[in-house]
């Protein structure tokens, strides 16, 4: 009975860690010393640890350089629970510190289960750029920019100081399209971004917000410092060399 016992604790122990080796979490156990008890599952490695050639080793020496995550075990050997993310080796895992305790409550090592999000975030930093950004230039789309003048109209009132907003849009911008297709006319609309990009400073906004249509928000200017600005851009427009598809081609705005 005492053999049938432990083959049953055995196999129960080979399932659970098959299913922990091949599930997208990684766990791992340290005693209240800071040695390794305990490290399965997939993506140990973006975590500095090998599997199987921890166990038994310090905590403190393997993660010396990874003071955040080791800040998360000492808090959790000292009894405290912990969620949030943590960065290590270009990856990012969404981790769950939590303490183990003896039977009178006290502190006796530490658990982590670790998720790898690092696939979710850049998908939701992907939605997020395209939800704000014009994806054929870069620069603001029209929702984006129109929060941003909201910011800076409050900061204006706030301040006492004024602001200047520019429109600007391309001369027959339609018949760049028509000679030489539409391939053609996002090459310019590209370039044209860049020239307003390289002659703005940092602190102004530049946005498409549709078509030919281009916006600049200048924040903290006055009227005639806004006016040269503007005379700036114009000219920039006009005397760059665009290259629509294969060939150059002048527009002005």
């Amino acid at each position: 009975e005492l053999e049938q016992i432990n083959e049953a604790l055995r196999e129960s122990d080979e399932r659970l860690r098959a299913v922990i080796s091949n599930a997208p979490v990684v766990l791992f156990a340290i005693d209240r010393n800071g040695t390794y008890m305990l490290a399965e599952g997939q993506g140990l490695a973006a975590l500095g640890v090998k599997e199987g050639r921890v166990v038994g080793r310090s905590a403190r020496s393997i993660h010396a350089h990874h003071p955040e995550l080791l800040a998360n075990i000492e808090r959790a050997l000292a009894g405290e629970a912990i969620s949030e993310h943590v960065s290590l080796l270009g990856r990012t895992f969404a981790a769950h510190f939590a303490p183990l305790r003896t039977s009178d409550g006290s502190p006796s090592g530490m658990i982590c289960v670790a998720t790898d999000v690092s696939e979710r975030e850049e998908f939701q930093t992907e939605l997020l750029r395209l939800a704000n950004d014009d994806p054929l230039t870069g620069l603001f789309n029209r929702r984006r920019f129109e929060g941003e003048l909201e910011r800076a109209y409050a900061e204006a009132r706030r301040h006492d100081v004024r602001g200047a907003v520019l429109f600007l849009d391309l001369d027959r911008f339609k018949d760049v399209n028509d000679s030489r297709g539409h391939r053609a006319g996002d090459d310019v609309l590209r370039g044209v971004a860049a020239v307003l990009q390289h002659h703005l400073r940092n602190t102004d906004i530049a946005a498409r917000l549709g078509g030919d249509e281009f916006a600049v928000l200048l924040p903290r200017t006055d009227v005639f410092a806004a006016y040269m600005t503007a005379q700036r851009l114009v000219s920039a427009i006009s005397d760059h060399p665009f290259v629509a598809g294969s060939a150059p081609v002048r527009v002005t705005a």
